[in-house]
Order: C-alpha cells, then structure tokens, then sequence
C-alpha cells in the first residue's frame, strides 16, 4: 500500500530593510510593499494584507448660545416677535452645521439681565426694544421703564468678556452703549439713529445669516448692511461696529 503523501509548500514574506528606513516586504512574485518602520504593527499588517480601518468621523461643531433679551415697557408696539423669529428660522435653516441654541428672556428686568447672563453663559447677546442715548430702556419690578446707561452696561459686560463674544443692541440711540460695551466685548453692533421694524428685521436676517454661514462677525455686519439696501430701507448707515472699542464701520 503507498500512501500518497503531498507536501505543502508555502512562500513565508520576505522582509528587509531599505535606504530610507523603511521595511520591505516581497510577498511573492513581483508584490513589493514598503512600510514605514514609524507605523505601528496594525498599520504594518494593513499595509500587507489590505485590511482598512474604518474612517474617523469628525467631531460635530460645539453648541453656542444665543441670548436673545428684550422689553416693551411703553405703549408703543414694536414687532419683537418678528425679530427672533428671523435668527431662529436662519439657525434652525443651518442646522448642525452651525448649532445654536436661541434662549429668549422678555419684559426685561435689570436682576433678570444679571441672572440671564449668568444661568445661560452665552456667546452672543442680543438686545431689542427700546433705546436713547441715555441708555436701554428696561422695565422695573412694576412694569415702568427704567433706563440702564452705558457706563453700567460696559461694567456689567465687562465680568463676562471672557465668554460672550458679541452683543446686539438692536434699539434706538445705542450707538453710546455700543461704544461703551465695546471697551470690554470684541464685537458690539448699536445704532446711531431711530429705527424702525423693518430695518431691525432686516439687518437681523442678514448679519445672523452671516454668523450661521460662518462668516466673521465683520462680515456679517456687512451683510446685514447688504440686506438693508436690498430691501430698499434708506436708512442703511444706521447700524455701527465696533471692534475692541475703535468703530469698524461707521459712516
């Protein structure tokens, strides 16, 4: 009886060394790989047997915030609805792209205003309502106006300067509190006349469009400017800059 005995041969990689550092290996035939001796052992066996790693997933954006302030304590009607509900529909149209969570607060105190900034620690900071030159007009415990200038403004800000990076004073006259929060903020927007609904609308829509495309906050307010003009609202010199203090734009 003769047994049949079959031998199986098989080829072991050959490895060795080039001039560059690198480790070669001759699979056989005419297969040449060469492997950084950098790479650790798993990116050495991929690299001879084709084995792929699974793609790094980037990380998502960081979620900022958005407070969005505001009061009404006269008797004059003001569209501020219509206000958020622009920055809200251009950040919910960037969807994680440009994550924003929008927190409103209204009717506005001074302890509220406090509190807000401390409980929600936001990015940006916008206001709308009412202006003068002597300041904000916020509303007390009773309901009344009550005036917040810029001097306590800019004291105020300035605890949070390491975190907020731009404030919105969307009012009437605030192109003095803009300057003065200016000192301690990066980027304040405030305006240098009276205003009315559809100029505050507008230039919101597009200077938050910007902010969700990612623009820089110059060129935001640059846009919000361009959508001012294209809605033919004369007043398209109203809204100020600053940056650090010093006017960006200012007619």
């Amino acid at each position: 009886m003769v047994s049949d005995r079959r031998k199986l041969r098989v080829n072991q990689p050959q490895m060795a060394v080039n001039g560059s550092g690198n480790q070669v290996f001759q699979a056989g035939g005419n297969v040449r790989i060469d492997v950084n001796r950098k790479a650790g052992p798993i990116d050495a066996f991929s690299a001879v047997f084709g084995e792929r790693r699974p793609a790094k997933q980037a990380p998502e954006p960081p979620l900022q915030r958005l407070l969005f302030l505001s009061a009404n304590p006269t008797s004059r009607y003001l569209k501020l609805d219509r206000d958020v509900a622009v920055i809200e529909q251009v950040f919910a149209r960037a969807g994680v792209n440009r994550p924003m969570n929008v927190v409103q607060r209204w009717a506005l105190t001074p302890f509220e205003l406090r509190q807000a900034l401390l409980e929600y620690s936001p990015q940006l900071v916008h206001f709308s309502g009412h202006g003068a030159q002597q300041g904000l007009l916020l509303q007390d415990d009773s309901g009344k106006g009550q005036l917040i200038g810029g001097a306590q403004l800019a004291s105020l800000f300035e605890l949070f300067k390491e975190s907020i990076s731009c404030v919105v004073l969307c009012a009437c006259h605030t192109k003095v509190q803009a300057q003065a929060v200016a000192e301690h903020i990066q980027y304040v927007v405030g305006m240098n006349a009276g205003i009315k609904d559809a100029l505050a609308q507008a230039f919101c829509g597009g200077f938050y469009q910007g902010v969700a495309g990612g623009l820089t906050y110059k060129d935001a307010f640059k846009l919000g400017l361009n959508a001012i003009a294209m809605e033919a609202i004369a007043r398209q010199d109203v809204p100020v800059l600053y940056c650090h203090g010093k006017p960006v734009v200012d007619p």
